[in-house]
């Protein structure tokens, strides 16, 4: 039993399936609309029970990490592509 305790793996030990990412991947990648404008920079993950949010500078705004508004992430090229409701980084 590993109660009160930390239990610590290498990120190369942590397997990951299409479609999952370790917070740290999705940091610094430029959140872009479907016209490929840039719309800010992910800075945050904030995991909350309802769904996970991006936080997006600038201006710190939470941008729920779901199908329906994100399109594609590409860690490669640092982006994650959203279709998101109008007013939403406002």
């Amino acid at each position: 039993m590993l109660t009160n305790s930390s239990l610590y793996a290498g990120v190369r030990d942590i397997p990951l399936g299409a479609g999952e990412y370790l917070d740290r991947d999705l940091i610094d990648c430029e959140l872009v609309d479907p016209a490929g404008r840039r719309l800010g920079r992910v800075v945050d993950v904030q995991h909350f029970p309802a769904q996970d949010c991006l936080v997006v500078d600038p201006g710190g705004q939470y941008v729920p990490l779901v199908k329906a508004f994100v399109r594609a992430i590409d860690i490669a090229a640092r982006t994650i592509e959203v279709d998101l409701p109008e007013g939403l980084l406002e």
